[in-house]
């Protein structure tokens, strides 16, 4: 994964990483394949959705990095609007398999 998608310090690390970490240990990749969240050839839909997660908690746009010239991810910006809009994810479902996987995680704490 490239590294363009926070800026180059500390805090920018810390979220890729915590991202990254949380990625994995609910396996994201193998919930977006149940709901139908694939693409034939190119990039992988992890990384995308990995790019929109970070953009997402660092307050930032892919418009506005187009803008000033900062957007350097490996897919284009008609790449990453077809996955978001996809018409054969079912996100509800994606939304509800992740939520159920954090709660069965987080339930034994809480006894």
């Amino acid at each position: 994964m490239p590294n363009s998608i926070l800026p180059q310090d500390q805090d920018g690390q810390e979220l890729f990483n915590a991202i990254s970490s949380f990625l994995c240990r609910f396996k994201v990749g193998n919930l977006l394949r149940k709901c139908n969240a694939q693409k034939e050839k190119g990039v992988p839909v992890l990384q995308i959705f990995k790019y929109k997660l970070c953009n997402v908690f660092a307050n930032r746009s892919m418009y506005m990095q187009q803008k000033t010239g900062s957007y350097k991810e490996s897919f284009s910006k008609n790449t990453f609007y077809r996955f978001l809009n996809g018409q054969k994810t079912n996100w509800l479902r994606f939304t509800t398999l992740l939520s159920k996987a954090v709660v069965d995680t987080i339930e034994p704490l809480t006894d």
